[in-house]
């Protein structure tokens, strides 16, 4: 329906007879899919939207603008599609702006109530405990990928994966995860 009307086959419709403005022109209405406009907006930290902007070639479906990310803003994108007889659909999409590194501190070794860093043998880090603190303000943390080895990266003695979840919200608790060092080694974190 939206396609450029091919001319009558005798030529005995032409010019005035035609419509070449309005709604439905006999030369065809740019669209996709039947969308023949699109609007963005945004707003940062669940603040107020900013006004529409039309998507000038939105045949291309893209939206170019330049923005000032800062870590840790959330930013929420509206897009807004209008179709040849005016119904809208809005859709949206949140994005989290992550440019920063998870911190790692405090890692401590624990036997017997004492805290070190040096391990002497097999032995002596099956009845150790090592707690750290491991966080990320802004995103949290998705998994801790740990390797226990010799101080030169020569000698690796085991290596994991942790899944912690996201813990954005969470502050002052601590969870202790179990990992088999020939006996059972628990890592701690906080946040």
């Amino acid at each position: 329906m939206l396609n450029p009307i091919e001319p009558a086959p005798n030529k005995g419709i032409i010019g005035v007879y035609e419509q070449i403005t309005g709604l439905l022109p006999v030369q065809g209405t740019t669209n996709v899919h039947g969308i023949i406009q699109y609007y963005v907006s945004w707003n940062v930290n669940g603040g107020a939207y900013t006004s529409e902007h039309l998507v000038p070639d939105f045949v291309k479906q893209t939206f170019c603008t330049s923005l000032n990310f800062n870590d840790g803003e959330t930013y929420t994108f509206n897009i807004r599609s209008i179709d040849i007889v005016g119904n809208t659909y809005n859709e949206s999409r949140t994005v989290f702006i992550d440019r920063s590194h998870p911190h790692i501190n405090n890692v401590w070794l624990e036997k017997d109530g004492y805290k070190g860093l040096f391990v002497h043998n097999t032995t002596d880090l099956s009845k150790m405990q090592m707690t750290f603190e491991a966080l990320d303000p802004h995103s949290g943390l998705k998994f801790i990928h740990w390797i226990f080895g010799t101080s030169d990266t020569s000698t690796e003695l085991l290596r994991g994966n942790i899944a912690v979840g996201r813990m954005t919200n969470v502050s002052q608790s601590e969870t202790n995860i179990p990992i088999n060092l020939h006996a059972f080694v628990s890592l701690g974190f906080s946040k």
